[in-house]
């Protein structure tokens, strides 16, 4: 799947939707040029003596650490690239999921505050037209603050009320209904992004999630929300199998290209 980088020198200050494609798009980079670094670096001939000659470049030609210090040092990092290797790179799977689904949660709602941003009084109105959203904040949280962190604020609160809300139970319901109910994106947009969304179903859409909570919360083992939707035992490890990673990253990737435009 390729992505196209908007240039920084056009991007507006203000275009908070394009940051947070930039930070999704930069996640999912680091952790393709991390995996191909280890495997490259680990395969080249006495990887030690190289990587030692790296780390001197690094510190400067003027550092009064040995030699043998470098050599020590490239020792230990290439004993974690190998440790990482061995283990199918489930660390950094790990943290992969972790930071993508972050990520992504950022741009759903950055397209909601850069529209807030550029026409607040209808983003204002369309909200309180929307039965069963009602945004609650205390004013001492919000005063003083940038304007952007404000319509966070509110975008944090609603995504809460959705969170709570049973019919919105799931993060594809939670996701469909905050673009497509409390955005102001044109009619013909919504369209194409409801049918993106609804591209994957509740199982696709929600594992990811399910699994990231799971790696932060549950000591990286099978929690009793995810054993119910994929079938593991409560309480095995949570691990990633070759092509699982990006089996879980495709319903946000779609997403977050349908939203953000043509790619």
């Amino acid at each position: 799947m390729t992505f196209r980088t908007p240039s920084p020198a056009v991007r507006s200050p203000d275009d908070e939707l394009g940051r947070a494609f930039d930070h999704f798009q930069d996640v999912l980079g680091v952790q393709q040029a991390a995996r191909k670094a280890i495997e490259m670096l680990t395969s080249l001939p006495e990887p030690e003596v190289n990587l030692a000659a790296m780390l001197r470049v690094t510190d400067g030609r003027r550092s009064d650490h040995a030699t043998d210090t470098y050599l020590e040092r490239a020792r230990d990092v290439l004993a974690g690239m190998a440790a990482e290797r061995d283990r199918r790179f489930q660390v950094m799977r790990s943290s992969t999921l972790i930071a993508v689904c972050a990520a992504f949660e950022y741009v759903v709602k950055a397209a909601f505050v850069k529209q807030a941003m550029e026409d607040a009084g209808s983003a204002a109105s369309l909200l309180s037209s929307i039965p069963r959203i009602r945004v609650r904040l205390d004013v001492a949280d919000v005063l003083g603050v940038p304007e952007a962190e404000q319509w966070y604020a509110i975008a944090d609160e609603i995504f809460r009320q959705l969170a709570k809300d049973e019919q919105h139970e799931s993060m594809q319901r939670r996701v469909r209904r905050f673009l497509i109910e409390c955005t102001l994106l044109e009619a013909d947009h919504k369209t194409t992004l409801a049918g993106a969304i609804d591209a994957y179903g509740d199982r696709a859409f929600n594992e990811p999630f399910l699994v990231r909570n799971c790696l932060v919360h549950n000591g990286r083992r099978v929690s009793r929300d995810l054993a119910r939707l994929n079938g593991c035992r409560v309480g095995d490890p949570v691990e990633f199998d070759n092509g699982e990673l990006d089996r879980m990253l495709a319903p946000m990737r779609g997403v977050v290209q349908q939203l953000y435009g043509p790619l």
